[in-house]
């Protein structure tokens, strides 16, 4: 911090109130959208660790997390490929989709070894989702409220989100 240069910018930049950028439809959309899938992965998370434990153990608990968690990294590589080729919305959707695959299958799969069919349903709808909502918020943005895009999006789904779940 101390290396930083105390003289600011000199050029103000004007800008237009939130409410009246264009494209905050389609923001808000997004927005709403990933609030109540975030709320759907903290939800299931939480019970589904309880349930994977009724059925077979806490060992099975930490494989579930590892794969999901191992799939959602070239998820997020070929994410970009994903949404080159049938654009961001149905990215978008797609991801909703296996996500909620995911939980529909965490519902009804009663063998504990088939649940990681899900555990890859959910790490895939995830990393596509995550890189889904952060390039349509960065594109649909004005410029200059980029930052306050994703600002809002961020606390939407890493914080709201969890908070409501957790009641």
């Amino acid at each position: 911090a101390r290396l930083l240069s105390k003289e600011g910018s000199s050029a103000k930049v004007e800008r237009r109130p939130l409410r009246l950028t264009s494209g905050a439809g389609l923001f808000w959309a997004v927005l709403i959208c990933s609030v109540f899938m975030s709320l759907g992965m903290v939800m299931a998370r939480t019970f589904s660790a309880i349930y994977i434990d009724r059925l077979s153990g806490q060992t099975l608990v930490g494989v579930y997390a590892a794969i999901a968690a191992a799939i959602e990294i070239p998820a997020m590589l070929w994410a970009a490929q994903v949404v080159r080729r049938v654009g961001g919305p149905f990215t978008l959707a797609l991801a909703c989709l296996l996500m909620g695959g995911a939980f529909v299958g965490l519902a009804i799969i009663p063998r504990p070894e088939l649940l990681l069919l899900a555990a890859l349903l959910e790490g895939t709808g995830y990393g596509l989702f995550i890189t889904a909502t952060v390039r349509l918020v960065a594109e649909w943005a004005p410029g200059g409220q980029v930052a306050t895009y994703q600002g809002f999006l961020n606390a939407g789904s890493s914080g709201l989100a969890p908070l409501g779940a957790g009641l």
